[in-house]
């Protein structure tokens, strides 16, 4: 918890000094317009990293999947590993 305002405080202590503080020292609406697009900002670059992440996961990269262990169930294309009835002969 902070116990002195410290825009309150530079105002008056450049008021004590003979300095026009106007356009000098940030308003608070100033300091959270700048804290809110600082946020934003923040965000965007949070989204920009995950969308990257998930580019270069192995599920959407080929290249990065390990092939299946043996054992496991593998699935084919339909129509292929089936094994076809030979034409009756006449």
């Amino acid at each position: 918890m902070s116990f002195i305002n410290p825009s309150e405080a530079i105002k008056r202590l450049a008021a004590a000094q003979g300095i026009d503080v106007l356009n000098l020292v940030k308003t608070e609406q100033q300091l959270a317009q700048e804290q809110q697009a600082q946020q934003q900002q923040a965000a965007q670059q949070s989204l920009v990293d995950q969308a990257g992440q998930l580019a270069s996961a192995p599920m959407l990269d080929p290249s990065k999947n390990q092939p299946p262990q043996d054992g496991q169930n593998q699935t084919q294309p339909a129509g292929q590993g089936q094994a076809q009835a030979a034409p009756k002969g006449k």
